[in-house]
């Protein structure tokens, strides 16, 4: 390699603004609140110590009397909000939180719900493992297609 090829080299990357550190990153990360350029290891709020980080602000409240999460905008301390919460009698501005509801098998007395559902080919329903199988289900549309055809 020629020693301007290895000046251009050098010049990929930036250094890791983290307090002895200096590590020469091609890959460095730019923190969002304070702006500055740091390596994998110090790439995190609480790695650098950011002076710009509000630590409460990645951590979600929780009501002191009715113990429920509390929701709150990018620009609100978490006191505020929950001021805010106990305030309206903690009914207002709680965190719901949506899970993912799992199929649940449509033979009639199953009650197994599951994450990944087993589709019937025939009859297009979800089924638990237990009743997969067209014969399991007993499905329809397979016992249309045993019934033996008469040919007049």
């Amino acid at each position: 390699m020629s020693e301007h090829e290895e000046e251009d080299m050098m010049s990929i990357g930036q250094h890791c603004k983290h307090p002895g550190c200096n590590q020469l990153d091609f890959l460095p990360f730019k923190c969002k609140k304070c702006l500055e350029i740091y390596c994998v290891e110090h790439r995190r709020e609480q790695d650098h110590n950011c002076p710009n980080s509000e630590m409460g602000n990645t951590e979600i409240p929780q009501c002191p009397l009715c113990g429920q999460l509390i929701a709150r905008g990018s620009h609100q301390s978490a006191n505020d909000q929950v001021e805010r919460h106990l305030l309206s009698g903690c009914k207002d501005h709680v965190l719901s939180i949506n899970r993912k509801r799992s199929h649940r098998c449509r033979v009639k007395n199953c009650r197994e719900h599951i994450l990944m559902p087993f589709v019937c080919p025939s009859c297009h329903f979800n089924y638990c493992i237990r009743h997969r199988f067209s014969v399991d289900h007993q499905c329809d549309k397979m016992i249309q297609l045993r019934q033996p055809i008469t040919v007049q």
